[in-house]
């Protein structure tokens, strides 16, 4: 649907199954569903831009451009929807589930079993247009059996960090991109959906979560302007329930 902060209208995006994953690069939407990523310009109808095939398809306009995760291949699309290969990961199984842009990288997550990591990409500025450097390495590992979902990287220095377990904040490193994160600020309840969506806004990052504190499911938000210790970390006494609902 598109809001114009009047009226919701709903558009007919182009395919007919589960949106897996929905992006804008601010004029045209973006949704990918098993089959195809359908594109389109405000609320009118969506045409097919690129073929996914796969349930496990993640879609993201970062750093001014458009970048597609198919299972455990990333790709990068031009404007026709042409895809270029830039990482396999070596693993088959793997599952990328998210993008995010930092200053200087752009940030992948994924996992496969009970390992998960956030791979990065460095822009390549040797030519006149900046171009993605062929390959990711690993910016940080997750602790074991703990998935990263959701990921959203705020004012170039903080990271979100939202997985199957709860919430984390991390900082990136200006010069290496590496990502050091704090504890869980809080936890979702065992065999829930745990975090899946955060967005940011003013000094605050605001978070969708399954059976989180005090088991209550909605909205949630954390104080960015309050660390506790000069290494950046967060405890619940900056978080607060926004919207939950039992």
């Amino acid at each position: 649907k598109s809001d114009d902060g009047t009226s919701t209208t709903t558009v007919t995006w182009g395919g007919a199954n589960t949106i897996r994953s929905l992006t804008s690069d601010g004029t045209r939407y973006y949704a990918a569903d098993n089959v195809n990523i359908y594109r389109g310009t405000g609320v009118a109808a969506g045409a097919a831009l690129a073929a996914t095939g796969t349930t496990n398809v993640v879609v993201r306009w970062v750093k001014g451009r458009l970048m597609l995760a198919q299972d455990n291949l990333i790709y990068e699309l031009d404007n026709a929807g042409v895809k270029t290969l830039r990482f396999t990961h070596l693993n088959p199984s793997f599952v990328f589930t998210n993008f995010a842009e930092g200053t200087n990288a752009i940030y992948a997550s994924g996992y496969a079993g009970n390992q998960s990591q956030i791979y990065k990409f460095t822009l390549d500025t040797s030519g006149k247009v900046p171009t993605l450097a062929s390959g990711g390495t690993q910016a940080c590992q997750m602790p074991l059996g703990e998935t990263v979902l959701a990921m959203n990287v705020y004012l170039g220095s903080f990271i979100g960090i939202g997985t199957n377990r709860g919430f984390r904040v991390g900082q990136i490193d200006d010069g290496s991109a590496d990502i050091v994160y704090g504890p869980l600020l809080f936890t979702s309840a065992p065999g829930t959906v745990g975090v899946q969506a955060i967005a940011a806004y003013d000094r605050f990052f605001f978070v969708g979560v399954a059976n989180g504190v005090d088991g209550f499911s909605g909205l949630y938000r954390v104080d960015l302007s309050q660390p506790i210790y000069d290494s950046g970390q967060w405890d619940m006494l900056n978080v607060t329930k926004s919207l939950a609902t039992a």
